[in-house]
């Protein structure tokens, strides 16, 4: 389960660089199945257009 995690959180972090806001909503769609408190803060900082903010709250990107 660790590795889908790690993954939509790449995911999620490659949409938020791109300023993709319907795929950041979808993602956070899914984290909110997990996490429901996660998945609202997710949306609030979407939402208000935080992009940085979200970034910089994301654990470091794993490096293959």
């Amino acid at each position: 389960e660790e590795p889908r995690v790690l993954r939509n959180l790449d995911h999620f972090r490659e949409a938020t660089i791109a300023g993709d806001f319907d795929r950041m909503l979808m993602l956070i769609e899914g984290i909110s199945l997990h996490d429901q408190r996660a998945g609202t803060a997710l949306r609030s900082l979407a939402e208000g257009f935080a992009y940085q903010q979200l970034l910089d709250m994301l654990p470091p990107q794993e490096r293959a």
